[in-house]
């Protein structure tokens, strides 16, 4: 219906009363209605609203037994109208277990679930495909029109291709038969009729909106459409609220706006017609921008529980203000904005994501104010720090305080001073951390920053700790404790506490340990500070072990192993993995003997020692392993140094198992039951399998054709466990297909295994035993990232020449990145491992070489390291002492201006003091 007039003779049509006077359809209905109780249903009075109003009117004044149900998305406007708002249907709730019985509680799934089998008889919710439906729910936002569209499409796309179509578009919503009216047979139809509903200053609005990913409030929305007074702003809003086109959420003391997926990707369809996009997108990044450098400083005292709560709700905002500004080189604000969050990022332990926008930032923001560029160096200096990465996080914080220095900053100084101090701690230098320290404490006094001064001596009491000098510490510590709780600084607390927890319980005084760190662990849980509660878990771990509650203690060392593990703090992970080994040397030496085993590759990675103060638990641990297995301790030892950092925590848990020295039983699990038997006969051709710089495959001295692989996941496969690593079948489908549902994962694994084997032609080679796939060649098979390997572990058990030896094999080996070409996300994690431990075997061999004065070999090693990673100032200082002997004193010289100019060009950072003095000490005239 279009023609206004024509409401009233529709409803009297309806009534059978049409016609029946010369004075229209409207006098009519009240003869009829006026002495009557009824209900008369409007469905649909949008389009007509002024005139569906008009007629309501009339008839509820003459017809007081009238009662008017109308549905529309804008009220009418009536005298004593009740509104009924008709929300999207009920989602299953964020905590409940994603089953098919739970799921199907909530009436969005239902509907699907309903309409699905409506179209497909035999359809089933299952526990194979709830978590698809429940992403298609989310994704159309429970809306009943778009979950029946949604239905028709699962006969052609199954549940999991759907889920990933529609979060690609919505465009595939829309009914292809003829049903329904032209807007109800696609959504994309229906929000057109809603938009073409709207006035131009609404249109503006809806549009600029869907900038926001996710909620926004008042003052974003101001800001992004540019208008002069908000009230203004708020008239739109509510008029969009009325129109049902924008959701309203209401805090206590605050409402925040959201529109539904589909709706804010209809309306950003028209800010990308409108030519706005890009004027919308840097007025939210300007917005965002200024809310973060105002929250930055707030994030420390009281009210910082507010304060990350309010920048938390805007986590979706900001990212896409961050992406936004590198996406459309809007460098500076870009800097300014990930500068401003790097607080967030520590305390939220959101080091990985917060250390790649401030790479990003620090790369691109040369041109940035100088205080802008500290801060942003600064960020990314800590956050390296805290994933273990010490040598940039040096480069990084010196650069910072080069520039606070610059500035004559002396809060800055002190503040990146106490990083810099935390660096040398987790390295050993206990000396230098101290010295640190004791500057950052010294800057803070002169300043009267009695907070400052607190979070030194914090620090001091934290280094005296860990070299064994209890009664320091505590006097330290216990002297900050009662000022930051002055000060309403959780964050200093909490390591107060920490410091006097693990003091008290080296001094066996597990009472006071208990009290103290549990305290500690409220706080930090209380706050959301993921470091400290991990920190708590190991303490309150070793605390419960001293007790001999050895169930609570391995418990809370796994989740402390879990939580270090997810931050990237790898000092911590291994001081965790030596505990836990000790834990379960009682039970479990194989296992507790390979988590030692663990830790001592981990520490040699980065860098980092056994603090003294641990080092007597340590050895007592290594000699009672070393003593209960005899020969099996170094074997299980070495089977640890191997073991991938993914697999600890089921290592731990022992879900999976150590290598297997006897014979493989055969598949216990029924669908196994195809898997080959190891009685089949066994071919002694050779395979050979390259990944470091390749991706070759040869058996027989011959490469397998790409037709032989049928298509790429079965030659993954072979790349994922030639290196002899056992793996369950969840860890191969979760590496593989990592968004593929249960039960696509089971088909696909063995789709894959079996494609493998007639590739290989040699079934026997892939075994299935004790629950693990493993890859058994039976020496049959060289694999070059095996034998790299293998020559680093020889190296670290080797001596004087036969350890140059083995590393210069391994070196030789690394030919290049490993699978180059690939971007599957287990091949880049592995390729950043093995690119690690070369850049870190060549550093080693170089520095045996030197120290046997073997220039002429040292030399060219370096320059290879130089090679891999042109920023690695330990290369640079490498191949300088070289030279510097060799009397190459000009060579030093212009090795050292590339450096310069490198490190400035690319990063805008001059070298470390190490390097500069390095050369200085070359390139001296020997005549002054």
């Amino acid at each position: 219906m279009t023609d206004a007039p024509a409401v009233g003779t529709a409803i009297a049509e309806a009534l059978g009363i049409a016609g029946r006077s010369t004075q229209g359809s409207t006098y009519d209905l009240i003869q009829q209605l006026e002495v009557r109780s009824a209900l008369l249903i409007l469905d649909n009075c949008d389009q007509l609203l002024d005139a569906s109003a008009q007629l309501c009117a009339e008839l509820l004044t003459n017809c007081p037994g009238l009662t008017v149900l109308a549905t529309s998305r804008e009220r009418l406007g009536l005298p004593g109208e009740l509104i009924q708002v008709v929300a999207p249907l009920q989602m299953p709730g964020p905590g409940l277990a994603l089953t098919p019985d739970n799921l199907q509680q909530a009436c969005a799934a239902n509907l699907f679930v309903a309409r699905c089998r409506d179209l497909i008889g035999d359809f089933e919710l299952t526990a194979d495909n709830a978590k698809a439906v429940l992403r298609i729910c989310r994704r159309v936002d429970g809306i009943p029109l778009a979950l029946e569209l949604a239905a028709a499409r699962v006969r052609v796309l199954g549940t999991a291709q759907l889920a990933d179509a529609l979060d690609r578009s919505s465009d595939l919503l829309s009914d292809d038969g003829r049903r329904g009216p032209d807007r109800h047979r696609t959504l994309r139809a229906t929000l057109e009729w809603s938009h073409d509903l709207l006035s131009p200053e609404e249109r503006q609005l809806f549009r600029r909106i869907s900038i926001f990913p996710g909620h926004f409030d008042l003052a974003a929305a101001t800001a992004i459409v540019a208008a002069p007074d908000a009230a203004e702003v708020v008239v739109l809003l509510g008029r969009l609220v009325d129109k049902s086109l924008l959701q309203v959420t209401r805090g206590r003391d605050i409402v925040r706006y959201r529109l539904l997926s589909t709706v804010r990707d209809y309306g950003r369809r028209k800010l990308v017609d409108s030519g706005e996009l890009d004027a919308t997108g840097l007025a939210h990044l300007e917005y965002f921008t200024c809310l973060a450098e105002e929250s930055a400083p707030r994030l420390t005292g009281e009210g910082v529980l507010a304060e990350l709560g309010r920048l938390e709700a805007e986590g979706s905002n900001l990212r896409a203000a961050l992406s936004f500004a590198r996406a459309r080189g809007e460098h500076l604000l870009g800097v300014r904005l990930a500068a401003a969050l790097w607080s967030l990022c520590y305390l939220r332990g959101l080091y990985r994501e917060g250390r790649q926008w401030l790479d990003w930032a620090v790369e691109v923001g040369g041109n940035a104010p100088v205080e802008v560029l500290a801060e942003a160096l600064r960020g990314s200096g800590t956050l390296a720090f805290l994933q273990c990465d010490y040598e940039m996080a040096q480069r990084r914080l010196n650069s910072s305080l080069q520039r606070y220095r610059q500035l004559d900053d002396n809060q800055g100084v002190a503040e990146v001073l106490l990083t810099l101090g935390s660096v040398a701690r987790e390295q050993g230098r206990y000396a230098d951390a101290q010295r640190l320290y004791a500057e950052s404490r010294y800057l803070a006094t002169r300043r009267g920053d009695t907070r400052a001064v607190a979070r030194s001596d914090n620090y001091l009491g934290f280094v005296a700790w860990l070299q064994g000098d209890l009664d320091g510490a505590d006097e330290l510590c216990a002297s900050t404790g009662p000022l930051f709780q002055s000060l309403g600084d959780t964050e200093g607390l909490v390591w107060s506490l920490l410091s006097r927890g693990v003091v008290a319980r080296y001094r066996a005084d597990l009472t006071s340990a208990t009290r103290l760190l549990t305290e500690c662990h409220q706080l930090s849980r209380g706050i959301g500070y993921r470091e400290g509660v991990a920190w708590c878990q190991h303490q309150l771990g070793l605390v419960a072990c001293k007790q001999g509650r050895r169930d609570e203690a391995r418990d809370r060392l796994l989740e402390a192993l879990k939580g270090h593990r997810e931050l990237g703090d790898r000092w911590r992970t291994a001081a965790v993995l030596e505990d836990l080994a000790a834990t379960l040397a009682g039970t479990g030496p194989e296992r507790a003997a390979a988590l030692l085993g663990a830790a001592t590759a981990l520490r040699q990675d980065i860098g980092a020692p056994v603090a003294p103060v641990e080092r007597d638990d340590v050895a007592v641990t290594t000699s009672t392993l070393a003593r209960g297995l005899g020969g099996r301790f170094a074997t299980a030892l070495e089977a640890g140094r191997g073991r991938r950092l993914d697999d600890l925590l089921d290592c731990s848990r022992g879900l999976l198992p150590l290598p297997d020295r006897s014979p493989d039983p055969p598949p216990s699990e029924a669908d196994e039951a195809d898997e080959p038997k190891d009685d089949v006969r066994v071919d002694r051709r050779r395979l050979d399998v390259q990944a470091l710089g390749t991706s070759r495959v040869r058996i027989a001295g011959h490469d397998l054709p790409s037709s032989q692989w049928w298509y790429a996941k079965p030659r993954e496969l072979l790349f994922l466990l030639a290196d002899g690593t056992p793996r369950t079948k969840e860890q191969l489908g979760q590496l593989l297909w990592p968004e593929a549902p249960s039960h696509q994962l089971r088909n696909a694994l063995h789709t894959a295994l079996r494609d493998l084997r007639r590739a290989l032609e040699e079934p026997q080679w892939l075994v299935y035993a004790q629950g693990v796939y493993r890859f058994d060649a039976r020496g049959q098979c060289r694999y070059d990232v095996a034998e790299f390997m293998d020559e680093l572990r020889a190296a670290r058990n080797s001596k004087d020449e036969a350890q140059r030896r083995h590393l210069r094999r391994a070196t030789d080996l690394y030919a290049g990145d490993f699978l180059p070409g690939s971007s599957a996300a287990w091949v880049l994690s592995r390729r950043d491992e093995l690119s690690g431990r070369n850049r870190a075997a060549l550093l080693a061999l170089g520095r045996l070489l030197l120290e046997a004065h073997l220039l002429g070999e040292a030399a060219p090693v370096y320059r290879r390291a130089i090679a891999f990673d042109p920023f690695n100032e330990d290369a640079y200082r490498g191949l300088m002492t070289v030279l510097g002997q060799a009397g190459e004193r000009a060579r030093v010289a212009q090795l050292y201006r590339d450096l310069t100019e490198r490190l400035h060009t690319e990063l805008g950072v001059a070298p470390g003091s190490a390097t500069t003095a390095l050369y200085r000490k070359f390139t001296a005239n020997p005549t002054r």
